[in-house]
């Protein structure tokens, strides 16, 4: 599989440079590590890597409504994708 490369805006920190890079799946409703049955979690991994400050993290999203959010940890902080 090809990896797909774009910018996102990160704000205030700048852009993000985001890679492609599946994960495995679970079961047959194909669910992401990190989230429940019913398609929420605290830490839901994602299919995307951010490049950021030279290392390359994987993504996150938080999610327990119908609007989740993108996030990468760096240096203990978490970075917020918008």
């Amino acid at each position: 599989m090809e990896t797909k490369t774009m910018l996102l805006n990160h704000g205030r920190d700048g852009e993000v440079e985001l890679t492609h890079s599946p994960v495995r799946t679970r079961g047959p409703m194909k669910l992401l590590p990190g989230q429940g049955e019913e398609g929420y979690g605290d830490k839901i991994t994602l299919p995307w890597t951010a490049k950021y400050a030279g290392r390359v993290r994987r993504l996150y999203c938080t999610q327990h409504s119908n609007a989740g959010t993108w996030w990468f940890t760096h240096r203990g902080r978490r970075m917020i994708v918008s």
